[in-house]
């Protein structure tokens, strides 16, 4: 573990920048495209990728407030 982080929250940064990084590669591919079925698909894409970033985030803040409450509970 690194930073005092348990093996969760590792995993769960890790992932969010991995998402982070494909949400923007994939929304620079739909605003460079043309065609009318390329950016239909880039779009559904993009909103399916920008959804499991914020799941991510949501996850590892609800994470990191269990974390706090259970270190208040056990002081």
């Amino acid at each position: 573990m690194s930073d005092g982080l348990t093996r969760d929250e590792e995993i769960l940064a890790r992932l969010a920048e991995r998402d982070l990084a494909a949400v923007e590669r994939t929304h620079d591919k739909l605003m460079a495209a043309e065609d009318a079925a390329e950016i239909a698909e880039l779009g559904r894409t993009y909103t399916r990728m920008a959804r499991s970033l914020r799941q991510t985030l949501a996850l590892k803040a609800r994470l990191a407030r269990e974390l706090e409450a259970s270190i208040k509970e056990t002081v």
